[in-house]
């Protein structure tokens, strides 16, 4: 793992990738449907989905590095709302970092089908305001907003999810990694 910034820079960690994969495997479901990688980078998740899976399926792909090879290169935020996000299956958010300002958007459309997230960073994890609301609450406009620091992002993530109506998820989410999708109906 490479630090963020680098042109190098990634969360796909031996110890995680096999997870990474069968998280995408399966959110394909054995079925031809229409991807949107958002953190497309250098592909090299899906390359290796391509080669487990015996059907095709449609992936369109965003990077703000326009030394990838991508189909729209710029901010994926701008494309989740600029574009017609309906028509995709399965929305991919491995970010360096955390995914939450996509989600909020992706809970406020009309969007049914996988997502699936990546929330990991090398440094001491501050949670995005909007979790630390969520899991805080009130005491969270009066706290000194570094001593949430260090705290379990996991288990924040999972309230955040169930807060949206989100009941079960694959994968883990654990203290300062996750990697998990889940179904939006």
């Amino acid at each position: 793992m490479i630090r963020p910034g680098s042109t190098k820079a990634t969360n796909n960690t031996d110890k995680y990738l096999q997870l990474k994969i069968k998280l995408r495997v399966d959110a394909l479901d054995n079925k031809e449907k229409n991807v949107l990688d958002c953190f497309a980078g250098d592909s090299i998740i899906w390359s290796e989905v391509k080669k487990r899976v015996n059907f095709d399926f449609k992936r369109f792909t965003i990077d703000a590095d326009s030394r990838f090879k991508t189909d729209y290169t710029g901010n994926a935020l701008t494309y989740l709302k600029t574009n017609n996000i309906e028509s995709y299956d399965v929305i991919d958010l491995d970010s360096w970092g955390s995914p939450i300002k996509y989600l909020e958007y992706i809970f406020n459309t009309k969007f049914k089908g996988v997502v699936i997230c990546t929330f990991c960073s090398p440094v001491s994890l501050n949670p995005d305001k909007i979790l630390a609301q969520i899991s805080f609450g009130k005491i969270y406009e009066n706290t000194n907003k570094k001593s949430i620091l260090a705290k379990n992002i996991g288990s924040m993530f999972e309230q955040y999810l169930v807060s949206k109506g989100i009941k079960e998820y694959k994968g883990l989410l654990y203290k300062k990694r996750i990697y998990c999708s889940f179904i939006i109906k």
